[in-house]
């Protein structure tokens, strides 16, 4: 399985299909009024926590369940808790794969040629549980044949997506290698700073972004969490920084996330001058 993952994230073939289903899902999100309100809904930056792999648990947890109860009733029946888990299943699985597509668009090339085979994999499941669901309500033989076929590519589906997560890093909150820094003086002067002028900073190894907006000093940390771009390089505006890599949105008062697709904050420091030194100090 390992390789298989390994060969489908180097199959750079996938990229075409990846643009052309990107193209689609633009398309369609432009016709949508509120699109940024969507894609925020989407991505979890109102939980505070990426959504699809939470609603994700609820298909696979209904479909286990109905191959269970399969496996307990005689067979040849017709098991009604089956058929019942089977449509809870399909309709997490109907929930789980807006959030999950929305998330895909803001992936790296890497992430995103495992996270189309990923989806695309989904549906092939979602078919094969409808299918099961509808040859039993019609009492046609391959019920219990489609839902072992389907649980079947939902593990592999699952084993990409933890791939995904855990060893390409999508959906984890990136922080700076080093441990934010306590009470500490910068390197750099009040002076050295113009209005609406920002800058990295590193304070003992930590990189720190600092920002200058009404003559007020504000300081982030620089990593972005959403795939670890620098803050320093996106665009300033009066109450937040835009990463410049897909576009998260982060107060600079605090570091709250005010835009998606970043669910997670990036630590706030508090500024203080003294003597023509300036010191931060983390907020919160």
């Amino acid at each position: 399985m390992r390789q298989l993952a390994r060969r489908i994230e180097r199959e750079d073939s996938l990229d075409d299909i990846a643009r052309a289903v990107n193209k689609q899902l633009d398309s369609v999100l432009a016709r949508v009024p509120e699109r940024r309100k969507l894609l925020d809904f989407l991505h979890g930056a109102w939980l505070g926590h990426p959504l699809h792999p939470l609603l994700v648990s609820v298909p696979i947890g209904a479909w286990t369940t109905a191959v269970f109860m399969d496996a307990l009733h005689p067979r040849g029946g017709r098991s009604h808790a089956a058929e019942a888990a089977i449509a809870v299943g399909l309709a997490g699985a109907l929930a789980a794969a807006p959030a999950g597509w929305a998330d895909w668009t803001a992936l790296n090339d890497r992430q995103r040629r495992i996270g189309l085979v990923h989806g695309g994999l989904n549906g092939v499941v979602i078919a094969s549980f409808g299918l099961s669901l509808i040859c039993r309500l019609i009492s046609f033989g391959p019920g219990r044949f489609f839902s072992l076929l389907g649980l079947g590519g939902a593990g592999i589906a699952a084993y990409l997506g933890g791939d995904m997560v855990y060893r390409l890093q999508a959906g984890v909150a990136h922080v700076a290698d080093e441990e934010p820094p306590g009470q500490e003086q910068m390197p750099v002067s009040e002076a050295s700073f113009s209005e609406r002028e920002m800058k990295r900073v590193e304070i003992d190894g930590f990189p720190v972004l600092v920002a200058k907006v009404n003559g007020r000093l504000f300081s982030l940390a620089d990593v972005c969490p959403h795939l670890g771009c620098s803050l320093a390089e996106g665009t300033l505006m009066a109450d937040r920084v835009i990463c410049k890599c897909h576009g998260s949105e982060f107060a600079l008062a605090d570091g709250s996330v005010l835009g998606g697709p970043a669910v997670q904050p990036v630590q706030a420091f508090e500024v203080t001058e003294a003597d023509g030194a300036l010191t931060v100090t983390p907020k919160g």
